[in-house]
This record gives C-alpha cells, structure tokens and sequence, in this order.
C-alpha cells in the first residue's frame, strides 16, 4: 500500500447527502458540521476555536484561526461563514447554556466546540446511520466513504455553499463569489482605460470602443 495515500478512499459527499446527514445531527453537530463545510478548516484547527476568536457581528461573520489552531502553525489566518453556519451557530450557542456533557462537565465554555475529535466523528457516524443514505464503506478499513475530513474537499468542490443545506435558501451572509473567502477578484481594466497597443499612448487618446485597442493615430 502507498503510505502517501490516504488509508480510507473518501469522497466530499454531495449536497442532497449533506443535507440529510446534518438534519439528522443534535445543535452542536449542525453547527460545527455547517462550519466546516463552510470554511474547508480542518477538524482539529475547528475545535480549538475559543469563542472569542468568532465574530458573528462582522458580514459575513468569520472565524479567527490563530497559528496554534492549523497543523502547519504559520500565521493568522480569518474564515468566513456561511449566513446559514452562522444562523445555526448561534442557535446552538443558545442552546448549549446550562448543558452538561456525558462526563459532567460544563458545555459551555470558552471553547466553542468543546468535544473531542472522536465525538465529532461519532456525531457523523451515528447522523449517517440514522439518515436513508447508503454511504459505503472502505473495504480495507471499514470506515464510510464520507468522514470529517470529507467536508474539506466538499468545500474546495463547492466553496461557498451558495445553496443551503438546511432550508430552501440563504437569506444573508456569504455566496460562493471568491471575494468572500479572502480572495479578490481580478479587476479587468475597461477596453478605454488601456494604452494602444502599439504606440503605448495614453488611454485618453483610445477611442472608446470595445473592439478597439489602438489609439485613432494607429
């Protein structure tokens, strides 16, 4: 076997299986399953997130992942969220007050996902289980086909979630337009603001049509 390779064959699921799998997930589940689905984050940069580092009062609302939170641990970086992670988040912030977790100890605290890894693979096992899909599993390990870190490729496949995966549409926050996720996108100069293309004059000296790209003297 090619060590490089993953152990288990996975795929980023699609969003009618998303849909019906996070449906079937507790508060805490539709809300860390949506964030990640809308960030491409990692699962274990996403449960060291502290409360602190959200900002739901921003547009689009984000997450700041400080260096300790990302495998590589190199500098800052800021995630957006989807305005229906974000819908969602916040009705499990609400919901989590005066909840205790099966060990007893407080869920809300200052970590905003304060779960292990093992209990957020549990909570996609047991909402896959539950659900109608027929998610197969990897012949070799046994594991299905979509797992946590399916949303990572989900997300780079769909980047954006433009369409929801919880209701029939999105009323506010980010779409899938790049700039939304960090990146600018390339401004493209109007064919009258370019030079001639052969003599390099100025663009006041192009005549302002589209189909032309010299100046009246070329």
């Amino acid at each position: 076997m090619d060590r490089e390779r993953p152990v288990t064959q996975d795929r980023a699921g699609k969003k009618e299986e998303w849909r019906e799998i996070i449906t079937n997930m507790d508060p805490l589940g539709r809300a860390l399953y949506l964030a990640l689905l809308s960030t491409g984050c990692r699962i274990g940069a996403m449960l060291s997130v502290r409360v602190e580092d959200l900002d739901l009062e921003a547009d689009p609302a984000r997450i700041h992942l400080r260096p300790s939170y990302t495998k590589a641990g190199l500098g800052d970086r800021t995630v957006f969220l989807t305005g229906e992670a974000e819908e969602h988040i916040r009705s499990y912030l609400d919901w989590r007050k005066g909840k205790k977790k099966s060990d007893g100890t407080d869920l809300d605290t200052d970590r905003l996902f304060p779960i292990a890894r093992s209990t957020a693979e549990r909570k996609l096992h047991n909402a896959i289980e539950r659900s109608s899909l027929d998610i197969r599993k990897d012949k070799e390990t046994g594991i299905r086909e979509i797992h946590t870190h399916s949303t990572r490729k989900f997300f780079r496949s769909n980047c954006g979630l433009g369409e929801a995966l919880t209701k029939a549409s999105v009323t506010s926050g980010p779409t899938s337009r790049s700039w939304r996720h960090g990146r600018r996108p390339r401004r493209v100069p109007k064919p009258w603001r370019q030079r001639c293309a052969c003599c390099r004059l100025p663009p006041v000296s192009i005549a302002r049509r589209k189909t032309r790209r010299t100046c009246a003297n070329c």
